[in-house]
């Protein structure tokens, strides 16, 4: 047989399958479109699909964003994914001879990363549970692993979608067939009790429920057998739990804990064989010479066990039918055992299935801690509790100081191994009573209840804080990092969800502010504090919008001549009850609500139009330096995207503009900080390091992306007449810059014995008080007037 017709008869047995499923062209449903969500929170990919492979195309029962999608399959990922059992995983597209060409790798939207878990149903692969990203990734097999898990979800939900297809079309005849129950025999007794358990899967019953009620169904319809299922446990070695109903229930509780093996009675073999077993007479069989005790406490006489076998073969279980007097069993009881132990399954795998599901809505897949979800039902829980029995609990809000510089030094898989040891330690420090939980990168909770007063609060505190400052090893590398807690109570501080995590959060910043590694406490003033800045917040929002800001322009001078080459601007803020107020007093503030963008827009809008008046009168190479944020360069959000749009759109005005970085930015840059940098520069922007010399930005970054200026950090240009090793510094930083063919603007000259030291050493240009405050429009329009 050639190797296309093998491929022809795949191709068949697939579109059997796919059509016996008969989802294709289906509206959405939320069992999954929720396991969609669940993929891509659990990958952190923005895109997910769960994907149907029609005959010529590709089909996708649910979206990452709910809407229709389909593709030939020539032209999809999925169509290799299909092809093997195993996951696909696909770090750069662009690097991979199958999809490389394919166009949503080369056009919109540009796939880089692909991981795809085939899906199975009837034996077949029918389609594939896929996430992507836009960019390559690195995809840990832990995550592959649990994406996989995921993918069974999706199969026993298929699996569903077939018994909620066959119970729809009985539920009519269901009060019939009961009325006709005693007129059954053989077939139709099996049919009738195969109608009720899948009725009672599909209606999503509880296990416990759904087995009594299967059992009590079977004993109904043939009552001289008595029946029972035993559940193993996950590693299919002892019984975990028995269902017994018309068994003594001292049998029951003696099974609980059974260690299964070959000779361990009917069920303790079939479970260890995954085959049935027949009983005829107990006391006569060696498989029951050791429970004959138990035989004679049940009544019982006969026994024969069937496997539950899971859609992977996995043994998960027993059905076992019991008669008290010595018998063999009819074909009619072989094909209810087999059945009853078939429809046993489909129960189990739904019931695991909505624990994984619920599991991973509720639970961090990193560190197996609580999220943010059950944190809130937690904390909730706690309110009503406390409340009632009159009592106080404390709430943690807990960040890792230096948390951010381990992912950026030893790499993300470093720091996931940080954050598994860190929830294990804080951990350590609590009660069983208490909680503790993840919200998301190095931010932690801990929920303390019953507490006392202060000194047991703090006792535990201290404890984590201890315990955090031990080094981490990391595989190979050792690292350390320390913690911010802050700690509000209930109902002292406030008696909401969102009050007490409002304030415990202010409080740990409280702690950062102070120093970090310490814990402080929610107060009234912080309370203050934070409204202040609320309100203070929604001020500089009106404040954009209403004309309130204004630029201020400190002069930059050719030390050599002393004339004006350049300006600098300054944001100021004519705040109408509070008076000027100048960036210390809310440029922080705009980075934390968000406002940085539209407000450094105002600048650069502002900047660009001035410096086309002031160049027509000190000429052509006259620059105005802008401060921009470091969140500019390296959040990758729409708002990023929209400005740096915006300045590719005006580039023919924005060449005499200087943009002023932080020199943190050039520490260890990333290729998205690169490309946002390399796409400034394009528009005729040029870029200076401000206060160069404070930080460690790498030299090879200063040359590779074209800096053009650097502005000595003031407290050098503050030495550099009184010490030699100011002076020494100075000198240095210029015979690097020249090196490296980058100007060089000394700040904050504010002495002339700096401002001859300078001159002396060869710096070209400088600012600071000495030479000229900074000054209004008008004044500075002046000064360049007078200068020309």
């Amino acid at each position: 047989m050639s190797h296309s017709d093998i491929a022809s008869i795949v191709e068949a047995a697939r579109a059997n399958a796919v059509s016996e499923l008969a989802l294709v062209d289906t509206l959405p449903e939320e069992r999954f479109d929720r396991i969609v969500r669940l993929a891509m929170a659990l990958m952190e990919m923005p895109y997910s699909f769960v994907n149907l492979v029609d005959k010529e195309r590709i089909w996708a029962k649910a979206t990452f964003n709910q809407k229709d999608y389909e593709s030939t399959r020539d032209q999809s990922i999925c169509n290799f994914a299909i092809r093997n059992p195993l996951p696909t995983v696909i770090e750069d597209t662009l690097l991979d001879d199958n999809v490389h060409h394919l166009n949503y790798v080369v056009s919109t939207p540009k796939f880089r990363c692909y991981v795809g878990i085939p899906l199975i149903y009837a034996g077949e692969i029918v389609g594939a549970l896929c996430t992507l990203d836009t960019k390559p990734r690195k995809i840990p097999a832990q995550k592959v692993q649990l994406l996989s898990d995921l993918a069974k979800v999706v199969e026993s939900e298929f699996q569903n979608v077939q018994l909620e297809q066959e119970s729809h079309g009985l539920r009519a005849q269901k009060k019939a067939w009961r009325d006709l129950s005693t007129k059954l025999h053989g077939n139709d007794q099996l049919s009738g009790l195969r109608s009720h358990a899948l009725e009672l899967v599909a209606q999503g019953t509880p296990l416990k429920s759904t087995f009594h009620e299967m059992i009590a169904g079977v004993e109904r319809e043939f009552p001289e057998m008595i029946c029972s299922i035993l559940i193993l446990d996950d590693d299919s070695e002892h019984v975990v739990r028995c269902y017994g109903p018309s068994l003594p229930d001292a049998y029951n509780k003696a099974l609980i804990g059974l260690k299964i093996g070959h000779g361990v009675g009917s069920c303790g073999t079939a479970a260890a064989t995954a085959e049935r077993v027949v009983v005829s007479d107990i006391f006569n069989h060696e498989y029951w010479s050791d429970y004959l005790a138990l035989a004679e406490m049940a009544g019982v006489g006969a026994c024969w066990s069937e496997p539950i076998l899971s859609s992977d073969g996995k043994v998960l279980g027993t059905f076992a039918i019991y008669h008290r007097e010595i018998r063999e069993p009819q074909e009619i009881e072989f094909r209810l055992i087999e059945q009853t132990a078939h429809l046993a399954s489909i129960a189990i795998e739904r019931d695991r299935a909505n624990k994984l599901i619920w599991q991973q809505a509720n639970y961090d897949a990193l560190t197996g801690l609580p999220n943010r979800e059950l944190s809130a039902v937690h904390i909730n829980v706690a309110i009503n509790n406390a409340t009632r029995n009159k009592q106080k609990f404390a709430l943690m809000f807990l960040d890792l100081d230096r948390f951010k510089e381990v992912n950026d030094t030893l790499g993300h898989d470093a720091g996931d191994l940080l954050l598994i040891e860190a929830s294990r330690r804080i951990q350590n420090c609590v009660r069983a009573s208490d909680s503790v939980a993840r919200l998301g990168g190095d931010e932690f909770v801990v929920l303390l209840n019953d507490v006392r007063g202060e000194k047991g609060v703090e006792k535990v505190a201290s404890n984590i804080l201890q315990a955090l400052t031990d080094p981490f090893q990391l595989n190979e590398d050792i690292a350390h990092v320390s913690a911010s807690i802050g700690i509000t109570f209930f109902p002292d501080d406030g008696k909401g969800l969102d009050e007490l995590m409002k304030n415990a959060d202010q409080a740990m910043y409280q702690a950062k502010e102070s120093g970090r590694d310490r814990f402080s406490y929610f107060t009234n003033e912080l309370r203050e504090e934070a409204n202040e800045r609320r309100q203070l917040s929604e001020d500089l929002r009106r404040a954009i919008k209403e004309d309130e800001l204004v630029l201020h322009y400190q002069p930059v001078v050719d030390l050599k001549s002393g004339k004006i080459i350049g300006a600098e601007a300054l944001l100021r803020w004519q705040h109408p009850t509070r008076g000027m107020l100048y960036p210390d007093d809310f440029i922080e503030l705009s980075d934390e609500t968000g406002q940085t963008f539209p407000l450094t827009h105002w600048v650069v809008k502002k900047a660009i139009s001035q410096s086309m008046i002031w160049r027509e009168v000190a000429g052509e190479a006259f620059k105005i330096c802008v401060n921009t944020s470091l969140r500019q360069y390296t959040d990758n959000s729409r708002h990023s995207e929209h400005w740096l749009t915006e300045l590719e759109a005006h580039k023919d005005k924005a060449n005499n503009i200087i943009f002023e970085v932080s020199e943190q930015l050039l520490v260890n840059p990333t290729d998205d900080i690169i490309a946002n940098i390399e796409r400034i520069k394009a528009c005729g922007i040029e870029l200076a390091i401000d206060d160069f010399g404070a930080g460690y930005s790498s030299l090879a970054f200063i040359k590779e992306l074209g800096i053009d200026y650097l502005k000595i950090d003031k407290q050098f240009i503050a030495n550099v007449a009184a010490t030699k090793d100011g002076q020494v510094l100075c000198e240095a930083i210029l015979a690097m810059a020249t090196k490296l063919g980058t100007k060089v603007v000394a700040e904050g000259i504010e002495q002339p014995q700096q401002l001859q030291v300078l001159q002396h050493i060869g710096c070209e240009f400088g600012q600071g008080y000495y030479l000229a405050y900074p000054l209004t429009a008008q004044v500075f329009s002046e000064r360049l007037a007078q200068q020309s």
